[in-house]
């Protein structure tokens, strides 16, 4: 069965109403597209600099340019949401979205805690189909190479039905003033008919304080260090 490109769009956009409508209130700001950031463009959220875009696709994943970057501010968070027709249909081999980028905090009190990924990713049959569509979708993250063993991800996969539409990772005792992301979207249709994708992606971070707080500075463990050395010698003499 064949989808034309605007019910495809129209469906996986759909894929978000349910969930967004439930979701917290959200202050969006924008938007821009996705090409305009991959030629240069920038978006700062508070005291969060989003830059350093790149972005590769395969199969049905859409072009850059169809797909919006909306800033996101919640209590205690900040961010950015990515908006657009991420999906795979019947018929082919799996479709794959790669989309990197860099998140500097600008304030130097602050370093990133932790991460937060949400989602909707469906697998639907077309309108009438006597049986359900199988397949997965998957929203894979990391930090490589700022941090090198973390890894989580948001996913629905059908048989058997194993669904996940929100993850976060906490950076344990650590925070970081730059992380460099690679967001990788999968989706595949393993049944003979249907669509499997999402329609947005959200991208929320949370932080701490740098001075003196549970994360310390670098150069704060470095006076630390040096005033215990101090206080060593002083006890010898």
């Amino acid at each position: 069965m064949v989808f034309s490109k605007f019910s495809l769009s129209l469906a996986v956009a759909g894929l978000a109403f349910a969930s967004a409508a439930s979701a917290q209130a959200a202050v969006l700001a924008g938007p821009t597209t996705l090409q305009d950031l991959v030629d240069g463009a920038t978006i700062t959220v508070g005291d969060k600099l989003f830059n350093h875009f790149t972005y590769s696709k395969t199969g049905d994943m859409p072009n850059a340019s169809d797909v919006n970057v909306v800033s996101l501010l919640e209590p205690g968070l900040w961010g950015i949401s990515f908006q657009g027709a991420f999906f795979d249909q019947a018929g082919g081999g799996a479709s794959d979205a790669l989309i990197r980028y860099r998140v500097t905090v600008l304030d130097p009190d602050f370093v990133i805690t932790d991460a937060h990924l949400r989602g909707d990713p469906a697998i639907l049959p077309p309108t009438g189909a006597p049986f359900g569509a199988t397949g997965y979708v998957s929203v894979v993250e990391s930090f490589v190479p700022t941090v090198n063993d973390s890894l989580f991800a948001i996913y629905n996969l059908q048989p058997p039905s194993a669904v996940k539409l929100v993850d976060e990772i906490l950076f344990e005792g650590k925070g970081y003033t730059t992380l460099d992301v690679q967001k990788n979207i999968t989706a595949v249709v393993t049944s003979e008919f249907g669509i499997a994708g999402l329609s947005f992606v959200d991208q929320l971070y949370s932080q701490g304080d740098s001075g003196g707080g549970d994360i310390p500075e670098p150069a704060s463990l470095g006076v630390l260090g040096l005033g215990a050395m101090a206080l060593l010698a002083r006890r010898r003499k």
